[in-house]
């Protein structure tokens, strides 16, 4: 190194003036600086504050997004802002709007039509990363991005940079805004951070206007329910009422109400039932409100009298509820009442007819009874002489004429027999006894009373009492061969040819009772299935012709009903 040199003065003077020169445009360098971050963080300031106040005030979503995109790219100078909602259905994909900010439209109209049709899922494209990652995504030159697949129309009508930004609405995006601009830009993150705030002003405007949504419907939907029972209840043709619960005063009553009680809404609502009706039922239906309201649940009423403005006193059957709140608090008592004086009437009038009909069927029963005492005691005097007469020396025709005299009386006593037990059973005196008696001699005595006349028709008459069966018995022997009389008999009547079969069998599938079942089948004519329902009606046989060629009263098969 050589000797240090000395500088002179006007040297010194000079570098001085040079380092303060440097220092000053130094100085005035970073004031630019931060005066134009300053002024970038007030225009970003600012354009938060009016995309906040206008999406506020906007009157639907659409007004709201459409003002954000026109303020940020007036803000940012991108000529190209776009809006996405996601899927109404909450699927992961986004559909494109109609919601654009275009500074020159016919040259950007390519891509508005394109876009328009396009949906992006999930990590798809620009949008589709937004909505997978939920925060604000750059790209420096979308024509160079493997990801973004309208990057050939891009580099067509000279798109380079963009960059996007969640729309967030409770933790969820719900939309996306694009941005794109004709230079390749840098990542500004404090730009991004904004975007993010803003995404989640548009949000809570979206939220806002989706309550507003689910209220209206609410509204909606509870105005035709209101709308749907009011007319049901205007229209019903019972009286409908509901009272407050706090002063039991009528604040509902519906048309047919007003007929049937005579009084008009307009006289009705806002009063008690003192106001309207005597004290005595005043109490009465007052009481039952309390009843209702005390136990909180459903009073039915059978038969309620209650005094009307002009059709006098009317019986109702009425069923009062409660109708609570969602504390479990009566407000209100909600009545429905039927008028049933009608009905009572033609109740009342029944009765009448049932007991004059029980009245006449006693008077009949009693007529037949006694009439049959009284044709009885001569026909046992007729069949007796008949029998004594049979007895004694008679030729052929003499013989004959005392047989149809004796058969006559017979058939005649059956008759008035079948007569006296059917009056006996309507009037309700036939009682029935509990006594031990042989069962298989019963059945085998009943059985072989019919053994001539089947052996004179030619027909088999067997009986068979199964081996499970009791020996002895208790019940009503006597009753009990009248039903199998009876059976047997008209087996007899009915069978031209073939066999009749008496089977008693001891039912195993119900031990406890110890029940018997009798059957009497024959091989007979049979009865039509269109009869069938009616042979156990009194008086009632097959056909008109089974009565001339068989005879009988037709009270047989009722009198084995009705003991049975």
């Amino acid at each position: 190194m050589g000797p240090k040199r000395q500088w002179m003065h006007d040297e010194q003077l000079f570098v001085t003036a040079i380092a303060n020169l440097i220092a000053l445009v130094y100085e005035q360098w970073e004031r630019k600086q931060v005066e134009e971050e300053l002024q970038q963080e007030t225009g970003l300031v600012q354009v938060l504050q009016r995309v906040a106040i206008a999406a506020n005030e906007a009157s639907s979503v659409d007004e709201a997004l459409q003002i954000a995109l026109d303020h940020i790219c007036g803000y940012t100078g991108w000529p190209v802002g776009h809006a996405y909602l996601r899927h109404e259905e909450g699927r992961d994909i986004l559909r494109s709007t109609t919601l654009w900010h275009l500074d020159r439209p016919e040259h950007f109209e390519i891509l508005r039509a394109i876009t328009e049709k396009t949906e992006f899922a999930n990590g798809q494209g620009l949008p589709g990363r937004v909505l997978a990652s939920a925060s604000a995504v750059w790209i420096l030159d979308v024509t160079k991005d493997a990801d973004f697949p309208r990057a050939q129309l891009a580099n067509d009508i000279g798109v380079k940079g963009g960059f996007a930004f969640p729309i967030v609405v409770g933790g969820v995006v719900a939309g996306v805004m694009e941005f794109f601009s004709e230079e390749v830009a840098a990542p500004n993150p404090r730009l991004l951070a904004i975007m993010e705030v803003i995404g989640t002003q548009l949000g809570r405007v979206i939220e806002r206007a989706r309550a507003d949504q689910a209220l209206r419907q609410s509204q909606y939907t509870l105005t035709e329910t209101k709308n749907f029972l009011d007319s049901v209840i205007e229209n019903l043709p019972s009286m409908v009422f509901v009272k407050d619960a706090a002063h039991l005063r009528f604040v509902r009553f519906n048309k047919a109400g007003e007929e049937l009680t005579g009084y008009s809404r307009e006289e009705l609502l806002g009063k008690s039932d003192y106001d309207l009706f005597p004290q005595e039922q005043a109490e009465f239906f007052v009481g039952r409100d309390r009843d209702v309201l005390a136990n909180r649940q459903l009073l039915d009423i059978p038969e309620e009298p209650i005094h009307t403005k002009f059709s006098g006193v009317r019986i109702l059957h009425t069923k009062k509820m409660p109708l609570l709140d969602k504390e479990g608090t009566p407000q209100f008592i909600l009545g429905i009442s039927e008028d049933i004086t009608e009905q009572k009437q033609v109740e009342i009038e029944l009765r009448k007819a049932t007991a004059a009909a029980e009245s006449a069927n006693v008077a009949k029963t009693m007529f037949l009874a006694n009439m049959s005492h009284e044709i009885r005691t001569p026909m046992n005097g007729i069949l007796g002489m008949s029998e004594l007469l049979l007895r004694t020396a008679l030729n052929d025709r003499q013989l004959q004429l005392a047989q149809s005299v004796h058969r006559s009386g017979v058939a005649l006593l059956r008759i008035i027999n079948d007569i006296l037990d059917f009056s006996k059973i309507e009037a309700g005196k036939m009682g029935l006894e509990a006594i031990v008696f042989a069962l298989r001699e019963l059945v085998e005595e009943a059985v072989v009373l019919f053994s001539e006349p089947a052996r004179a028709k030619g027909l088999e008459l067997s009986c068979c009492v199964g081996n499970g069966c009791p020996d002895r018995v208790v019940g009503d022997p006597v009753r009990l061969r009248q039903i199998l009389l009876n059976l047997i008999g008209n087996a007899v009547k009915f069978t031209h040819r073939g066999r009749i079969q008496v089977t008693v069998e001891y039912c195993a599938e119900q031990p406890a009772q110890g029940m018997l079942r009798f059957k009497v089948t024959d091989t007979g004519i049979g009865i039509d299935s269109s009869v069938q329902s009616t042979i156990f009606d009194h008086f009632s046989q097959a056909d008109g012709s089974t009565t001339r060629k068989f005879g009988g009263t037709g009270l047989g098969l009722a009198i084995v009903k009705q003991l049975v």
